[in-house]
């Protein structure tokens, strides 16, 4: 799902908490990418028709009275009607994003639940984003069913130990596989341009943008190890320190966290 680093994990930017939805804050990220990437993604304008007419053919094709129909219906209709497919390199922002999803039919994790996301908050379908370390996906929840829909597997379900053991997700963690809101679920895409702008070496916009990802996602260990490591690299050994504790204390078995906090000691 993101953009890797020494931690090998993502980033996201800031949050548009003026958004009056979530599609609007996914293409706000879109065009941020795009204008410092060069990504030639399309218009905003075809983008928004493109959803317009994706989202009449959900209308008639997601008809279904209960959740797990609704879930197989809207599966069928992304995966095999439209053809749409996972992209597995996580080296790339593209398809993290949702115009370069919707154009080439592709996208990683973070690139299809935005496309899930999108259509279901058009139709009234209670989808939450979920994330798990390095990796994303969808789930319905209406305050009463859950179902969780993997979206590297074509929306099937998967048991929440399969997540753990994938993906080394903690048990009984404040962030990870929780149903996420919606200011939560754009502070991931946020995080993914905070990466963008570090990898990029613009370590001083990373670090801004890590600070406003946290400030709506406090547990996300990813964002302060990789805001440590922004800090690392610019010399501020201290607050790079204090970052990796941070990481450190939401989830201790952070993949590169441990060699990161050694680098800095020497």
């Amino acid at each position: 799902m993101f953009l890797r680093g020494l931690v090998l994990l993502a980033a996201i930017g800031e949050p548009g908490a003026n958004d009056s939805s979530l599609m609007n804050g996914m293409l706000a990220v879109a065009a941020e990418a795009d204008a410092v990437l060069g990504l030639k993604l399309p218009a905003r304008q075809d983008t928004e028709q493109e959803i317009e007419d994706l989202v009449r053919r959900a209308r008639q094709a997601v008809t279904g009275k209960t959740p797990a129909v609704k879930i197989a219906q809207l599966n069928h209709l992304i995966f095999d009607e439209l053809g749409f497919r996972r992209q597995l390199d996580h080296s790339a922002m593209g398809p993290m994003l949702l115009p370069y999803v919707l154009q080439r039919r592709e996208g990683t994790c973070l690139g299809l639940a935005g496309l899930f996301l999108t259509l279901a908050e058009r139709l009234g379908v209670p989808l939450a984003g979920v994330l798990a370390p390095g990796h994303f996906f969808v789930r319905y929840d209406d305050g009463h069913t859950t179902r969780d829909i993997e979206l590297l597997k074509q929306g099937r379900q998967m048991p929440r130990r399969w997540y753990r053991q994938h993906y080394g997700a903690p048990e009984r963690h404040p962030l990870y596989l929780r149903s996420l809101d919606r200011s939560q679920t754009l502070a991931v895409f946020h995080y993914n341009l905070a990466n963008m702008y570090r990898e990029r070496g613009d370590h001083r916009k990373a670090i801004e943008r890590y600070q406003q990802v946290l400030a709506v996602l406090p547990d996300f260990a990813e964002a302060h190890a990789n805001l440590g490591l922004a800090y690392q690299v610019l010399g501020k050994r201290d607050q790079a320190e204090q970052a990796y504790r941070r990481a450190q204390a939401s989830f201790p078995a952070l993949p590169g966290l441990q060699h990161n906090l050694d680098a800095l000691r020497q």
